[in-house]
């Protein structure tokens, strides 16, 4: 609760910067105050790969909170987006529609590890890829494939229909 007890709704628009050259499946917005666990949120996409926008209600007026951004590509890699290496952190003071508005321009992102393709658990990059078809899986899912064979789930999948 922000101090005066009232809360508000917040909304972020994201601009990623083209030269960036990724392509998101998925954008989030992890917020927290003080030292609580952070929250995330999933961004809408706004008509193109490098516009993004996620409201968040009930956040606390007139408090600081911190946030990042983090990115989920098409190809299970993860990036985090911060400002010179540190989280954002702002004060969420309404404006005049009573919505706490900001506009974050992406213009720097670090890779951070990969998301499995079967699981969707997270895990560091560089390990568990498809010698195939270059997909990522966590360890759990990569032991589960036939050993030493060149079965590859994404390439041999079909539907019958």
């Amino acid at each position: 609760m922000g101090k005066g007890g009232n809360t508000l709704k917040g909304s972020w628009e994201i601009l990623i910067h083209p030269d960036l050259k990724i392509q998101p499946k998925e954008v989030a917005l992890l917020w927290r105050q003080g030292d609580a666990p952070f929250d995330d949120y999933l961004a809408n996409k706004l008509g193109t790969e490098t516009h993004w926008q996620v409201d968040i209600y009930d956040l606390p007026e007139n408090e600081e909170i911190e946030f990042f951004l983090k990115f989920f590509d098409k190809d299970g890699c993860i990036y985090i987006a911060n400002k010179d290496g540190e989280n954002y952190r702002v004060m969420l003071k309404p404006g005049q529609d009573g919505t706490y508005r900001a506009r974050v321009k992406v213009t720097n992102i670090v890779d951070v590890g990969s998301r499995c393709l079967l699981c969707e658990s997270q895990f560091p990059r560089g390990t568990n890829a498809c010698p195939k078809c270059g997909a990522v899986y966590c360890p759990t899912c990569h032991r589960m494939l036939p050993p030493k064979s060149n079965y590859c789930p994404w390439e041999d999948l079909t539907f019958e229909i």
